[in-house]
């Protein structure tokens, strides 16, 4: 939704800058600002700062800064529109509805009461679980696997009891209507009985399932004694869609860890977070999907896969890379060579092995290589052979020419390859395949984002903070001269806001990118806030960004150009580039 600017900066100044952060980090005055330890790198000593009269924050040793908007987006994982009602809600500040029509609104006053219905049994049932009596059982079990109050309390667990209706008597004591219970995944129609209702849940350890924004969405639940199935999840209803949710998100989305752990199930994110490790998630008893992976997506770019160590999880593994791969993710394997799942290896043998076991994740090209390694006898050169057809064939998908490169040299000396005949393969296949591969227009289009996009966002980084970068390279670059999208834009927003007197403010450009993707990216790029040792190195650096996208310009243009004194023209205009220098002045 579209929010005025009067009203973001009534939000802004109704949310002080110091009080907000300093619900997240002790801060300590020291003359004008207030210091404390930063909460996006790990430091001893003191380094962020934030000003009372400018209202940012600043941190001398990682870069990080922005404004009150961008901290919470960076601190919470919120995107734009998130921030925005969580500092409304928190100055008290109610924010215009979107009209609906009679229709719509029903239906969102309706899905409002699913979410209720299943907040109200998560406490029912964490009562359940503290009492005295009822949840004697689940408290054992529990102590059992070392799960602490504390932690059962964090993640609200719950006990169903052995009752077939109690919840459901509960609930419609609170005014919910069956149907509303039905539909919510908390109860069922009794098919023996018209206008009888039972539990879905009984006699068992209940995990309550939270999305993004906290709201309980649906349950898992652990059966005691012997019945089936062990594992219960909530059906998929108006509010609950498996494929897309992860368990523990709404706890790891807050961690100050670059990646995710993904592991199988609710007791190894629970072990693992008990154990410290706050970025843990799990998916909810179904196979990894490319709507978990987008959901991912929007937190971090890279994920260390904790399946478990028999064949189902190394099976799950494979199928999940792939899918993240997919998704521009990053993925790496922990092989548990001495436990079955994270959960064992926490208990047995304590956190170190966990983190050696994340030390020596393999990524996960290579754990594929591993898996494949197993159907072969490589002490019988046939197969050896044929192994390394396949190491060739598995190559050859790779992105690029370096990655090529690296992962061969890494598998020769893993498996004892012969590098003579891996090369001589290598070759062969790939003048077969590289002019399809490296030159057709997709994977070219991502070899020149890769090499561009760097020189791109460095020179935005810094036009954004410095009025007089943008002056000085205004005559050399335009909006035409970037590649991609998402920097082309933000630099004619940019350039727009300049020439009419004004300083770029990430909460507004933000308004013009829907994806949460890209409003990150733009509060990231402002909480950056580059600050070059000296001016010399300023300079440098924009002139070599300048440099870059101007001679990738010439050799698009002398590509398409058929003139031979145009070419003659462009290839002097290089030789000029050659000695171009951007000098900012005093």
């Amino acid at each position: 939704m579209y929010y005025k600017e009067d009203l973001i900066e009534e939000i802004r100044q109704q949310n002080d800058i110091v009080e907000v952060v300093g619900q997240y980090v002790h801060l300590e005055k020291k003359g004008g600002s207030y210091f404390g330890l930063c909460p996006f790198h790990n430091e001893k000593t003191p380094s962020f700062s934030v000003s009372p009269d400018k209202q940012m924050y600043y941190c001398f040793g990682c870069g990080n800064g922005g404004n009150v908007f961008t901290f919470i987006m960076e601190y919470e994982n919120f995107n734009f529109q998130e921030a925005i009602a969580y500092l409304a809600d928190r100055a008290k500040i109610r924010l215009p509805e979107a009209e609906l029509s009679e229709a719509e609104r029903k239906k969102q006053e309706y899905r409002k009461s699913l979410y209720d219905a299943n907040y109200q049994a998560a406490r029912y049932y964490y009562y359940c679980l503290t009492h005295e009596a009822y949840g004697r059982v689940a408290r054992q079990y529990l102590e059992q696997r070392n799960i602490s109050a504390e932690t059962a309390k964090k993640f609200a667990l719950g006990y169903a009891t052995v009752y077939r209706d109690d919840l459901f008597r509960f609930l419609t004591g609170k005014g919910f209507s069956p149907q509303q219970l039905v539909d919510a995944g908390l109860a069922m129609p009794d098919k023996q009985k018209k206008d009888r209702y039972y539990d879905r849940f009984f006699n068992r350890l209940m995990f309550p399932i939270w999305d993004s924004q906290n709201r309980v969405i649906a349950f898992g639940g652990r059966v005691f004694g012997d019945a089936l199935p062990k594992y219960l999840n909530s059906p998929e209803t108006e509010i609950f869609d498996k494929s897309k949710n992860l368990y523990g998100l709404n706890l790891a989305k807050s961690s100050r860890q670059p990646y995710f752990l993904l592991a199988e199930g609710y007791m190894d994110v629970i072990s693992l977070q008990e154990a410290g490790f706050d970025n843990t998630v799990a998916s909810l008893g179904t196979a990894f999907t490319k709507n978990h992976a987008h959901t991912i997506k929007r937190y971090v770019q890279k994920v260390y896969l904790s399946y478990d160590s028999d064949g189902a999880g190394v099976q799950a593994a494979l199928r999940a890379i792939p899918i993240l791969k997919s998704e521009g993710i990053e993925a790496r394997v922990i092989r548990l060579q001495t436990a079955k799942d994270p959960d064992e290896l926490i208990q047995k043998q304590g956190k170190a092995a966990f983190e050696q076991a994340i030390e020596q994740a393999l990524p996960s090209f290579m754990f594929e290589i591993e898996q494949e390694a197993k159907k072969y006898d490589l002490a019988d050169p046939a197969d050896q052979v044929r192994f390394s057809e396949e190491v060739v064939r598995r190559l050859l998908t790779l992105d690029s020419k370096l990655e090529i490169n690296s992962y061969r040299d890494a598998i020769i000396r893993r498996y004892a390859l012969n590098a003579e005949g891996i090369n001589d393969f290598l070759a062969k296949k790939g003048k077969e395949q590289g002019i399809a591969k490296f030159n057709n227009s997709e994977n070219y289009k991502k070899e020149r984002q890769r090499a561009f996009g760097g020189a791109e966002e460095e020179l935005i980084s810094v036009i954004v903070s410095h009025r007089r970068v943008f002056a000085a390279v205004q005559p050399y670059i335009k909006a035409e001269h970037f590649q991609n999208e998402f920097y082309r834009k933000l630099f004619e927003l940019t350039a727009a806001v300049y020439e009419e007197g004004g300083t770029p403010d990430p909460v507004v450009m933000m308004h013009h990118f829907p994806e949460v993707g890209d409003q990150k990216k733009i509060a990231s790029l402002f909480s950056r806030r580059l600050e070059p040792d000296n001016q010399a190195q300023l300079e440098q650096l924009i002139t070599d960004a300048v440099r870059t996208m101007r001679e990738f310009a010439l050799k698009e243009k002398q590509k398409q150009e058929k003139d031979p004194n145009e070419l003659l023209k462009m290839i002097e205009e290089k030789k000029k580039l050659l000695q171009f220098k951007i000098e900012l002045g005093d």
